[in-house]
């Protein structure tokens, strides 16, 4: 059963207090059954939490579900029903806990963790937009292109010292414009997995390609002389 996808059809309504321990019974004595129809309904509880609590923390809302329906299955495992406290009390809080560690130890890569940083100061043009060149609709003049080409041959290096999964996944996400929803999919992974992956790779990228800036800037000096000399040719012929 896929519990990440689960969430986004028709769910279940949450059971009464006397449903839910006998499907507790069942399972503490070895139905699997009863523990899938504890996790289907109790996924609006997650999606609550979710919204309640997390709504604006910046990171995918469904990343956070997955988080919380899989930490969701292991309060199933761990509560005791013989106990004195109710199961959502009880999971609720091992929920956002977990939750909030994930938040924790991944809120400094909300910032600084994409290819969106412009090339030019005069147009959109980014470090991502070098991997799908054939589909930029601007206008270059003749320096532009030489610079968009040495931009694109510093990103293919910084891509090429990724490992093989990084480098599948930076092509799928700026090459083909693919989602992460999609890539996950493709790759029989879950979305969260491909966002770590996809975050790890971009901060290679940017430690890369800012070990490389020195020569950029030495890059855009020779650049503008070069448009310079280009206008005096022209000004010569004239």
């Amino acid at each position: 059963m896929n519990y990440n996808n689960l969430y986004t059809e028709n769910l279940p309504k949450p059971l009464s207090d006397s449903q839910l321990k006998n499907y507790f019974l069942k399972y503490k004595n070895g139905d699997l059954e009863a523990k899938n129809e504890i996790i289907k309904h109790n996924l609006r509880f997650v999606i609550y939490i979710v919204e309640m609590h997390f709504k604006n923390t910046g990171f995918d809302k469904e990343d956070l579900v997955s988080i919380g329906t899989e930490t969701l299955i292991k309060a199933i495992d761990t509560y005791d029903v013989s106990k004195n406290i109710k199961f959502t009390t009880y999971a609720g809080r091992y929920i956002k806990n977990e939750i909030l560690l994930f938040l924790n130890n991944n809120k400094k890569y909300l910032t600084n963790i994409s290819l969106d940083t412009p090339l030019y100061d005069d147009n959109n043009l980014t470090w991502g937009d070098t991997l799908k060149d054939n589909q930029i609709n601007i206008e270059l003049d003749y320096a532009d292109k030489d610079e968009l080409n040495y931009y694109k041959s510093i990103i293919l290096e910084a891509i090429a010292l990724l490992n093989a999964r990084e480098s599948q996944i930076i092509n799928y996400f700026y090459y083909y414009n693919m989602t992460q929803k999609q890539i996950a999919a493709k790759l029989s992974l879950s979305r969260r997995r491909v966002y770590q992956i996809q975050r790890n790779a971009i901060k290679k990228l940017k430690t890369i390609i800012e070990e490389k800036e020195k020569n950029i800037v030495d890059f855009k000096s020779a650049g503008i002389t070069q448009q310079k000399e280009l206008k005096k040719c022209k000004k010569n012929v004239q």
